[in-house]
């Protein structure tokens, strides 16, 4: 970037950004010192304070759209380098609350500012969607007043909206981004199975339990008593690629001709496979993005649990309710009723537990996950910066586990205290009923079904 004396172009393109991000709020900012070193003339100081306040803003930034970030990187130094000048940051968490200082840096032609920032930003719990009621009151209408009657999964697409499977209503439901009305999307209402290449809304469906949207925007559909993975493309049409609404366990064969049994949870990887979680067989499978073959990749389809080591495939599996991918492409499981979190290296096929030690309960916050009690956990999902955040499902709350000490604690809900309660305020305060499952939007909010309470919630930026 080149800084003319002038405020040429360059330098009039870094004001623009300092104050394109100064319009993220924060709840708390105060500046206790600002520094200048090695001055060779005023202009030189000021344009070196400009960095620094830019240096400042991208902290600013990046602790507002990513939930774990200033956790991720405490104590770490980020540079920028441009062609006459550089800002450096670096945020340190405080030891007595959940404020962090931020100190940053600029340097320009010589001259030095620093800047050390006190803030504090405020993460907050609210309903996204559903009034609490079961009871369906029509399209078209703020999210926050319709009634859900049981949702079961979530998913965010890439512009921010979200999808939402509501089991006892047999529908997929959208909430928009920027009307927040909902819409169904997927689903009559009614309970059944009357064909494929119609539009998704016209199509009965049968207990949806599990909902996943790719980067494409096509739709995803566990569903469940139906025995079928449906797919609704970008035109609205729905097919089924998986099942043949027979419950079995087939293998080996083309995905549409083989039998699959309540399948309720789904996820693709970024080279296309699609992953479920086959409840009643007691297995995860895959069916391949090239061959449109379905396999099984972990569980023998005997319900129990074993295998730890070894082969996923030779491992015993309960209830396995939800699946997730990290970022470098391993599979986790939500082994319900065997209390944990398994993973599966899918380069070498080999299972291990994650957290939880089997026997349902609630211990363990701040020591190893893999010595923790958790209990019935139904979802999982990671964030960009690699936390992998539990539904606690049994204990009613949402576990993170930390991805460089293993360290699990408790993220949102008073654990074991179920009901509904908080909106408004810090997660960890929050009464769930049976979270169930959660996903993340790209702008840092997270989306948890509290199942029970017939809603969505979001921990988001107050």
């Amino acid at each position: 970037m080149k800084i003319n004396n002038d405020r040429g172009i360059a330098y009039a393109a870094l004001l623009i950004m300092l104050l394109t991000i100064s319009l993220l709020s924060m709840s708390y900012v105060y500046i206790s010192t600002m520094e200048s070193e090695s001055q060779e003339s005023l202009e030189d100081a000021s344009k070196s304070y400009y960095y620094a306040e830019a240096g400042l803003r991208k902290a600013l930034w990046l602790m507002l759209r990513k939930p774990f970030f200033a956790d991720a990187n405490n104590g770490i130094v980020f540079t920028e380098n441009f062609e006459e000048g550089s800002f450096k940051y670096t945020i340190n968490k405080a030891l007595y609350n959940e404020s962090v200082f931020i100190k940053a840096t600029g340097i320009f032609n010589g001259a030095s500012s620093e800047i050390i920032t006190h803030a504090y930003i405020r993460w907050i719990i609210k309903t996204y969607a559903g009034n609490g009621s079961n009871t369906y009151n029509g399209e078209g209408i703020p999210a926050v007043d319709a009634g859900l009657d049981t949702p079961t999964d979530v998913s965010c697409d890439l512009a921010g909206n979200i999808y939402i499977a509501v089991q006892k209503q047999h529908r997929v439901r959208m909430v928009s981004k920027t009307t927040g009305k909902i819409v169904t999307v997927a689903g009559t209402g009614t309970a059944g199975y009357n064909g494929d290449g119609i539009p998704a809304v016209s199509a009965m469906l049968n207990k949806v339990e599990g909902v996943y949207v790719d980067n494409s925007g096509n739709i995803y559909i566990c569903d469940t008593m139906n025995h079928r993975i449906r797919k609704v493309d970008s035109s609205g049409i729905i097919t089924t690629i998986a099942g043949t609404g027979s419950p079995g366990d087939d293998d080996g064969e083309v995905a549409t001709l083989a039998k699959i049994d309540q399948p309720v949870d789904i996820i693709l990887d970024s080279a296309g496979n699609i992953y479920f979680a086959d409840i009643q067989n007691d297995k995860i499978k895959k069916i391949d993005a090239v061959t449109g073959i379905i396999d099984t990749i972990a569980g023998t389809g005997n319900a129990g649990y074993s295998g730890d080591g070894g082969p996923a495939i030779s491992a015993k599996l309960k209830d396995p309710s939800g699946i997730a991918l990290d970022s470098t492409g391993n599979l986790y499981i939500a082994d319900s009723s065997n209390n944990r979190i398994r993973k599966v290296d899918l380069t070498t096929g080999i299972i291990t537990t994650v957290a939880g030690i089997g026997s349902g309960g609630y211990s363990g916050d701040g020591g190893p996950a893999v010595a923790a009690k958790i209990k019935t956990p139904s979802g999982i999902w990671f964030s960009s910066e690699g936390y992998m955040l539990i539904a606690d499902t049994g204990n009613q709350c949402i576990r993170v586990v930390d991805p460089t000490t293993g360290i699990i604690s408790t993220y949102a809900g008073i654990p074991t205290h179920g009901g509904f309660a908080g909106d408004g305020g810090p997660p960890k305060y929050a009464k769930f009923s049976s979270p169930h499952t959660l996903d993340g939007n790209n702008e840092g909010s997270i989306f948890i079904v509290d199942t029970a309470n017939n809603r969505i919630r979001v921990i988001t930026i107050n």
